[in-house]
C-alpha cells in the first residue's frame, strides 16, 4: 500500500487528534473503509458531540465511551497519497512523501579509531605498572623496591621506561620503602 496512508499515519504526520481528522474528512479530505469504499457518511460521524473527546476526563459516562470508541475507528480509515497532498498543499500542512519500498539499511557507522596520545599511553603505562607491582609486593612484602623495578613483568608492564621512571611510579607501594641495594 505504497499510495495509501492510514489515518493513524496522518495523526502522527500532522500531530493531530483522531476529531481534527474527522474535521478535515469535512473539509473534503476523502477517507476509505478497509474493504476500499469510499466513506460517504461523514454526517454519521460528525453527529459525534468533538467537545467529548478533548481533552478526556476520567468521568466519561457510557455514552463517550462508545462514541471514542467509534472516532477510533478514524485511524484505521485509508486515504489516498493523491488527496493527502492536495489537502495538505490546500491547508498549509506537512506534505507526505511517497512511500517507497524499504531499501536496505545502511550498514552501522564505523567506530572512530582513537589515537592515543603519549600522555595517555604514559598513564595506562603506570597503572599497569603499579597494579603489577602491587600483587607482587602482596605475594612476597620482602622484595626491595630496586628488585621490583628489576622484574621482567614490572618492566613489560611499565613500557619498557627506565629504572627511575619505574622506581618512582611504585615506590610508595613497597610495604618497606627500603630502596636496598643490588644484588650481586
Amino acid at each position: 500500500m505504497e499510495n495509501f496512508y492510514i489515518g493513524l499515519e496522518l495523526l502522527h504526520l500532522w500531530g493531530i487528534q483522531d476529531f481534527q481528522l474527522l474535521d478535515f474528512m469535512g473539509q473534503g479530505l476523502r477517507a476509505y473503509d478497509q474493504r476500499g469504499r469510499l466513506v460517504v457518511s461523514y454526517e454519521s460521524l460528525s453527529e459525534l458531540d468533538k467537545d467529548d473527546f478533548a481533552p478526556f476526563s476520567f468521568n466519561l459516562s457510557r455514552e463517550k465511551y462508545e462514541a471514542e470508541a467509534q472516532l477510533k475507528a478514524i485511524q484505521t480509515f485509508i486515504f489516498r497519497l493523491e488527496d493527502v497532498r492536495l489537502f495538505a498543499l490546500a491547508n498549509r500542512l506537512p506534505s507526505p512523501q511517497s512511500k517507497k519500498e524499504p531499501q536496505a539499511p545502511e550498514p552501522p557507522p564505523q567506530p572512530e579509531v582513537k589515537v592515543e596520545t603519549l600522555s595517555e599511553k604514559r598513564f595506562r603505562d603506570r597503572l599497569a605498572c603499579r597494579k603489577v607491582a602491587k600483587r607482587l609486593w602482596l605475594d612476597d612484602p620482602s622484595i626491595m623496591i630496586t628488585s621490583m623495578v628489576e622484574r621482567q613483568e614490572v618492566i613489560e608492564a611499565s613500557g619498557e621506561r627506565s629504572a627511575s621512571v619505574v622506581y618512582s611510579w611504585i615506590r610508595d607501594l613497597s610495604p618497606s620503602h627500603k630502596p636496598g641495594r643490588r644484588k650481586k
